[in-house]
């Protein structure tokens, strides 16, 4: 009987052959690598604060990316599946532990009678997780469903996103409200001075405080702690020319 490799139908094996083998082993180690993408996604957060809540106060997190926790399930099931179809019977906690196992455990892979199904699979998925790791989705926070009361978030550059709950939510109109609450806030010296940094503008504690004092800015004292109000800081700092407030 003449064999040949399920992939690449080279003659002389039942199972992966060298070439096919050395593919596999890369492909693994790939998959190895770009798991724990999957968990930076999964954890990358934003929180939304309530006005004059510091430390301590509550806050709302976004909910987990749908794309990377579907795709955290998709490769928990192939890479498990594989694994125990070609005889591995151990157990690991977390993602990451499971996909260094599949990649120490190729030769196991390589060598079962289906290899070509379980070879696309693992295709399928290292290619899955390098579009993740390559094409980011940057989201950020839109606000709450009004439907649901489920905090949204999405690409910014969309002009409208669906919630889980099935609720349209107009994309500027909600980054208008944000930006018309954020500018309502009372921040701390360093809050405030660190989202001036962020539009590109330097601002120095002195400054700001003598503002406070010359009654440029409002300014409010709570429990010994100094408050600035956004709006009037950053009103001021372009009256001033000291940045362009995008």
């Amino acid at each position: 009987m003449n064999f040949v490799c399920p992939v690449c139908k080279t003659l002389g094996t039942p199972h992966l052959c060298h070439k096919c083998t050395g593919k596999l082993y890369k492909m693994l180690h790939t998959i190895a690598m770009l798991v724990p993408e999957l968990d930076n996604e999964l954890t990358k957060q934003t929180a939304k604060v309530s006005k004059m809540q510091r430390a301590g106060g509550s806050s709302t997190p976004l909910v987990y990316s749908p794309e990377a926790s579907d795709l955290t399930q998709y490769a928990w099931t192939v890479l498990d599946h594989w694994l125990r179809r070609s005889g591995w019977n151990g157990d690991v906690p977390t993602l990451t532990l499971l996909a260094a196992t599949a990649y120490y455990q190729y030769h196991r892979l390589a060598r079962l009678i289906d290899a070509d199904v379980m070879f696309t699979e693992m295709t399928s998925l290292r290619d899955a997780l390098v579009a993740l790791a390559d094409l980011p989705i940057e989201k950020v926070f839109l606000g709450v469903c009004e439907t649901c009361q489920q905090p949204i978030h999405a690409d910014p550059t969309e002009t409208h996103v669906e919630c889980r709950c099935g609720a349209q939510m107009d994309t500027q109109a909600a980054k208008t409200a944000i930006s018309d609450e954020l500018r309502a806030s009372w921040l701390t010296p360093k809050e405030t001075r660190d989202y001036v940094k962020g539009k590109g503008g330097v601002l120095g504690s002195q400054v700001l405080s003598n503002w406070g004092a010359a009654k440029k800015v409002r300014k409010q004292v709570i429990e010994g702690q100094s408050f600035y109000h956004l709006g009037d800081v950053l009103a001021y700092a372009e009256e001033r020319g000291l940045f362009l407030v995008h």
